[in-house]
């Protein structure tokens, strides 16, 4: 890859997250989802994916809770190697214009939640889409939680 953030991948992931690029503050601090107005972590925490608020310079212990991270740059074939190596559970874009990398393409409604594995798909692993939790898309957060939640909801076990 040669820039950006080293992918954090390994075996046994329920879920990877993938973005499309890091910003700035993620670039110059080397952490994921450093903006603090970036709604990333605390959303994570807010639909139980973590027990707490993980500081985007502790990022690495998201895979000790079996979260994955990477995003996908302008190399959609280098991430799909790169998922289809880990074999998570779930590979969850993290905005539609990640999944739109992913894809080649421009995607049509409906995008989110489930319906990405209409786009994309990777064998064994449910494919998943959120809105944006950049600050620029503050505007749809409500429906963020509520995929957030749904793709818990699949990924826990039955009681």
């Amino acid at each position: 890859m040669g820039y950006g953030l080293r992918p954090l991948l390994g075996p046994g992931l329920k879920v990877v997250f993938v973005g499309t690029e890091p910003g700035p503050q993620s670039l110059r601090t080397n952490c994921y989802y450093a903006n603090s107005r970036n709604s990333f972590w605390r959303d994570l925490f807010t639909t139980g994916f973590t027990p707490t608020v993980i500081a985007p310079s502790d990022f690495a212990r998201a895979l000790t809770l079996g979260i994955g991270l990477d995003d996908v740059y302008l190399d959609p074939k280098g991430l799909r190697r790169r998922i289809e190596a880990a074999a998570p559970r779930a590979v969850c874009f993290n905005s539609k214009t990640a999944l739109e990398t992913m894809t080649g393409d421009e995607v049509k409604v409906p995008w989110s939640g489930e319906d990405a594995g209409r786009w994309v798909t990777f064998p064994g692993a449910l494919v998943w889409a959120l809105h944006d939790s950049s600050p620029r898309a503050v505007a749809h957060h409500p429906l963020r939680i509520e995929e957030l939640q749904a793709l818990k909801a699949r990924l826990s076990p039955p009681t």
